[in-house]
């Protein structure tokens, strides 16, 4: 099985010797992190970018919506949407109480049009993804279906040909919209002209440079 596998990774890694401290291993996968806490004392666990639950919109704006309703115009609204929609797991004390009994110093975030909301105080050091962020995934792969149209999108059996490895799919519309791709199963889109403003804000100290081949 795959943990079986990362098993045998960690075990290396953990008898490995740092001169600037503990290795650090990113984790997606909550049984990983337990794996971690339980056995592997000498690494050090970051919570990787897809535990970290927020609304990923790239077609969020924060110009004045046009519209005659005086509820969608109501700036006092704009602000209480704005606010909850920088909000995710991280908001929650006991979420991050959790986080570090099980050792994890270090968040990983995707930068997002809205902003999420993080902060110092709470004791995490934070590391953000550009010139991508991760949007969403799924166990059906449209770029499967095309290449194997027999799989229908779905894993089966038969091995899959891996045609995102040579292609992948561009999202355009006339609407305002960050661009957005799809490689493999998994939908991305650029944050080059958010990074920016993102990083000023001074609660994030490392910058993951994270390309995807051909975009």
């Amino acid at each position: 099985t795959a943990i079986k596998k990362q098993y045998k990774i960690l075990k290396y890694l953990n008898r490995q010797v740092s001169d600037i401290g503990k290795v650090e291993v990113v984790i997606n996968d909550w049984g990983v992190l337990s794996l971690i806490s339980e056995e592997f004392n000498n690494l050090t666990p970051i919570l990787g970018r897809l535990l970290t639950k927020f609304q990923r919109m790239p077609r969020y704006t924060l110009k004045q919506p046009i519209s005659f309703s005086q509820l969608v115009v109501n700036r006092r609204l704009w602000v209480s949407q704005k606010e909850v929609l920088r909000s995710s797991n991280l908001s929650m004390s006991e979420y991050r109480k959790f986080l570090k009994r099980e050792g994890v110093k270090r968040v990983e975030l995707d930068i997002s049009p809205q902003g999420i909301e993080v902060d110092r105080k709470w004791g995490f050091k934070f590391s953000v993804y550009t010139p991508w962020s991760y949007v969403t995934g799924s166990r059906t792969c449209d770029l499967a279906g095309l290449a194997q149209p027999e799989k229908a999108r779905f894993v089966t059996d038969e091995p899959c040909r891996k045609p995102c490895k040579k292609s992948f799919i561009k999202f355009e519309t006339n609407n305002e919209m960050l661009p957005l791709v799809q490689r493999g199963n998994s939908i991305f889109f650029n944050n080059s002209s958010l990074v920016q403003g993102f990083v000023k804000q001074g609660t994030v100290d490392r910058t993951i440079f994270w390309f995807i081949d051909g975009t």
